[in-house]
């Protein structure tokens, strides 16, 4: 699995190609969106995405994969409710679960 943030739902050719670098996120983005790319996945795997931040978990979601899939580009995330997204460490984790248990999982980071 590849994963990655962007402020929006990245397009899939760019994930696809592996040029996803994303505009840069700043504490004024409209969105913190944790995206996943990934192979070999069957039909009701789980995709859970979590996004901690400097105060704690601030998203999670599970995503449940309707059919088996050879490639997948997945999305998940928030908008800001606040004037800035608060300063400091952001963390997201992707986790694939297979009959439960975690097969696999990613971790990406940065800072404002």
């Amino acid at each position: 699995m590849s994963a990655g943030f962007s402020d929006a739902v990245p397009d899939y050719a760019t994930i696809k190609a592996g040029t996803a670098t994303g505009p840069q996120l700043t504490r004024g983005s409209n969105a913190l969106v944790l995206w996943v790319y990934g192979f070999g996945l069957r039909a009701e795997d789980v995709l859970r995405f979590e996004i901690r931040g400097p105060k704690g978990t601030v998203f999670a979601h599970d995503a449940t994969m309707p059919k088996a899939q050879a490639q997948m580009m997945r999305a998940a995330g928030l908008k800001r409710k606040q004037n800035l997204w608060p300063k400091g460490a952001y963390q997201g984790i992707v986790k694939l679960i297979q009959n439960g248990n975690e097969l696999e999982n990613k971790i990406v980071q940065f800072e404002f």
